[in-house]
């Protein structure tokens, strides 16, 4: 009798341990179906407000805490293609289009001591 009950109960928390390890994926990093909007490679979720990839969201973040100045290769003229291929020769266009596309500082957990009024 007392072999039967610690049977079912060894199975139990077995199930239960398989539970907590299917729940723990690395799936939150799934790529999303949404592009990312300033260079259209696989975004990873909503960062500062838009769908964008860790690479552009890790770009603007790095550029917006520095307060990076960057100038256009192309004279200064803009209009630089920022694509997955192409998003890491011109930061200054790279830098515009995720202000285009919707980013903004505000929109994703930089605490409010950091922001500069």
């Amino acid at each position: 009798m007392v072999g039967s009950t610690g049977l079912s109960s060894s199975s139990s928390s077995h199930h239960h341990h398989h539970s907590h390890h299917h729940s723990y994926t690395p799936s939150s990093r799934i790529l999303t179906d949404v592009p990312c909007k300033v260079c259209h490679d696989n975004s990873s979720g909503k960062h500062y407000g838009i769908f964008a990839c860790d690479g552009c969201a890790g770009f603007f973040k790095r550029s917006i805490r520095r307060n990076r100045q960057y100038v256009c290769k192309n004279k200064g003229q803009g209009g630089c293609q920022v694509d997955k291929t192409h998003r890491n020769q011109c930061r200054a266009c790279r830098l515009k289009k995720c202000v285009e596309a919707g980013m903004n500082r505000d929109g994703k957990s930089i605490p409010p001591f950091f922001q500069s009024h």
